[in-house]
């Protein structure tokens, strides 16, 4: 739990400052998507089939971009939130994994006579809760 916390609290604060700078060049993120529909436009105007595939694929990706961008700009604090909530989960849920893997090793180890590094239960439970 407080490796999600202070995870939740430094990611929070990245994505944040990303998605409010993004949001104030707001004239300048639509210029650069516009240009992005032009020019898979006039990729989809080459001749070879492979260019034609390209451009419909960038023009749908762009217009996708779009739609994200006024879905961002709009409800600019629940998407950081939730950005931020998925980003910490993930991260922290491999954290536990490893820290979970170390535990039972140890447990292992001690079993089969080898060094135990986590000597007392508490030491364990702690670890565990953490």
């Amino acid at each position: 739990m407080f490796i999600f916390i202070i995870l939740f609290g430094i990611v929070l604060g990245i994505i944040r400052s990303f998605v409010y700078g993004l949001i104030s060049c707001n004239s300048a993120v639509y210029s650069i998507l516009t240009m992005g529909i032009v020019i898979s436009i006039a990729i989809m105007f080459l001749h070879s089939p492979k260019s034609k595939y390209c451009g419909t694929i960038g023009l749908v990706a762009i217009i996708l971009c779009f739609v994200a961008y006024d879905m961002v700009a709009s409800y600019s604090l629940e998407v950081v939130r939730l950005i931020t909530f998925v980003i910490s989960f993930v991260v922290t849920f491999f954290i536990k994994r490893a820290m979970w893997r170390f535990v039972r090793a140890d447990a292992i180890r001690a079993a089969n006579g080898g060094t135990c590094y986590l000597t007392r239960p508490w030491m364990k439970w702690l670890f565990w809760l953490i």
